[in-house]
């Protein structure tokens, strides 16, 4: 099951900014990000679009494109003073999520960076999350750095400690693959969470961890032993919490998990696992799209692990 850890690499970054200062974090990321491969970054916003006049509207809907396209230039000025490659897209459609998914899959880069105000964001009710529909509706890994995410202000990109977390769905080997991939191009410290609900399905702990263990140690390639001692925990109980505690404990630079695609509600409805690890979490989360695989009994030792995937 384990492979080759590849080396990773981004020619092209595209930051989605809202222009407001949830963004801010993120920029800082992706400038960063492109500093360091030296990629391509794209800024694209999306405005939605307006058949109508507003009444009483404090500017036209012509005001409004221009206003945003010299927010747009002025971050692309000072990013290019930094010697990065930078471009800027501005997109009005009906739907600002099917929008920016539309513009995504068309350029299709090879990281997309954006933020998220979280849970709490009364919109989310109403128009769902534009943040969790593009990690969870486009097979390109994204970077969601929350709202507790301090904005990066080192000279130099780097992650000292990866925490790679995963329910077994069936994109754990590239997710897995991914984690160890970053971990040796910055040297860092990784290790890789699973965290068993044992409320809803009671078993001997002490058997029930050592093989998920053995699950999680079966990604680990040998030669990965050579430059880092990957670390690998088994965790008992609510799993929203369990990952919140892991996260206190270590602290991590980055977090690495998958995501599967929407579900009949949307995002409208309540909050997944991983939109929550991203609303918690004071580091960015990098998610790949997965396809959730339901197992009849995913806790008995005889039932493969990979058969689960977080929601």
């Amino acid at each position: 099951m384990a492979q080759m850890v590849p080396k990773t690499s981004y020619d092209h970054i595209v930051l989605l900014t809202d222009l407001t200062s949830r963004s801010h974090s993120a920029l800082s990321y992706a400038r960063a990000l492109a500093q360091y491969y030296s990629s391509r970054l794209t800024l694209l916003h999306s405005l939605p679009r307006r058949t109508f006049a507003v009444p009483e509207s404090p500017a036209s809907n012509e005001q409004i494109v221009q206003r945003a396209a010299a927010e747009l230039e002025s971050i692309a000025d000072g990013l290019k003073a930094g010697g990065i490659d930078v471009h800027v897209r501005l997109c009005e459609t009906a739907s600002r999520t099917g929008g920016l998914l539309r513009v995504l899959r068309r350029i299709h880069p090879d990281l997309i960076i954006q933020g998220t105000a979280g849970i709490d964001d009364p919109r989310r009710a109403i128009v769902g999350s534009i943040a969790e529909s593009i990690f969870r509706k486009i097979e390109i890994p994204v970077l969601t750095v929350g709202s507790h995410v301090l904005p990066f202000m080192h000279k130099g990109l780097r992650f000292d400690k990866i925490l790679f977390v995963t329910n077994f769905g069936t994109q754990v080997n590239n997710a897995a693959v991914y984690s160890l991939s970053l971990a040796q191009e910055f040297r860092a410290r990784v290790s890789l969470c699973h965290v068993h609900d044992s409320r809803s399905a009671p078993g001997n702990h002490e058997d029930i961890k050592r093989y998920f263990e053995q699950a999680l140690e079966r990604y680990i390639p040998p030669q990965v032993k050579d430059w880092c001692d990957p670390e690998c925990v088994v965790a008992f109980g609510d799993i929203d919490t369990e990952i919140r505690l892991l996260m206190q404990k270590q602290h991590p630079d980055l977090i690495i998990t998958a995501a599967h695609s929407l579900g009949l509600l949307g995002t409208r409805g309540k909050p997944g696992v991983v939109f929550k690890i991203i609303a918690n979490a004071d580091c960015p989360v990098l998610t790949l799209l997965g396809t959730p695989v339901k197992a009849e009994n995913p806790v008995h030792p005889d039932n493969r692990p990979d058969m689960v995937a977080f929601c």
